[in-house]
Parts: structure tokens; sequence; C-alpha cells
């Protein structure tokens, strides 16, 4: 009993499979026979050259018999080097700013342990009035 339901559903799926590839003869076409690309424009299904091409452009249709069109070369191959692929112990890693000091970065205050120019930039713009703190600011 349990061989001829495991047969039934073996042929049930080996027909639903079948039933999906596409004909031998080429006739097989995309359910859409028409789109509108991203930069308008519109695309149509040619069944000769079984390609999508823009509308109103004639697609010559490959000619029977002829040889398919030679693959592209390969690229030539990457080489890596295992100094590249390896951590080095000996190098300091980059320092990780915290997040205080991103903060402190952020609003313009001096950040701890890093020389600025700041005090430099601030007592020329005391100077030379309020226009010229705003354009120290900025910069």
């Amino acid at each position: 009993m349990a061989d001829d339901e495991l047969a039934a559903f073996q042929a049930e799926l080996a027909s639903i499979e079948g039933a999906g590839d596409a004909p031998e003869d080429g006739s097989a076409s995309p359910e859409e026979k028409r789109f509108e690309d991203d930069d308008g424009t519109v695309y149509v299904w040619d069944a000769r050259s079984r390609k999508f091409a823009p509308e109103g452009q004639d697609v010559p249709a490959p000619a029977a018999g002829a040889a398919p069109a030679a693959p592209a070369p390969a690229p030539p191959p990457v080489t890596w080097s295992e100094a590249d692929m390896v951590f080095d112990a000996g190098e300091d890693p980059p320092a990780m700013p915290s997040l205080r000091d991103a903060k402190a970065a952020a609003k313009g205050l001096p950040v701890p342990g890093k020389k600025t120019k700041r005090a430099d930039a601030a007592a020329g713009a005391a100077a030379d009035g309020p226009a010229m703190r705003a354009v120290a600011a900025e910069a």
C-alpha cells in the first residue's frame, strides 16, 4: 500500500516538474511581452530572436545553423599575497575615537589629547569681531 502511494506521489511530482520545462522547439516566451525600463525605454519581446528589443527596433534573427557568438575572454586571475591576507600583530591599529571625542569634535570643542589650532583662531576672531568668529567656526 505504501509503495503504491509513493509511486503515485512520484508520478505526480514528475508530471508537475515536466510541465514547467521549456519546450524543445524554442517557442517559450516570457509571461510579460512588454515592459518599460527605469529610463523610460519600452522593450518588446521578439519571438524570432528570443530577446527583448527596444520598441520600434527590428532585431535580426540569428542565421539558421550559425555558430553562437564566442564567449568573452576570461578576466586575468587576481593574485593576492599572504601579506594582504594576514594581520600583522606588530602594527598598531588605527586609533578609534570615543563617542565623547566625536561629540566634542562635532560641537567644535577641543578633543582631549589632540592638538588643535582653535586657540589661535579664537584669539584672532576675538580681535576682528563677531563676523570673523562665524568664519572661524565654519572652518
